[in-house]
């Protein structure tokens, strides 16, 4: 729940970069 939490934040704030919050989510 929390990579999601994660991952939906960091899509919000990046907008385009939805690749980015990927990687980040895998990172994890």
């Amino acid at each position: 729940m929390r990579i999601i939490a994660r991952s939906k934040i960091l899509i919000r704030f990046i907008g385009t970069h939805a690749e980015y919050d990927v990687i980040d989510a895998k990172n994890i």
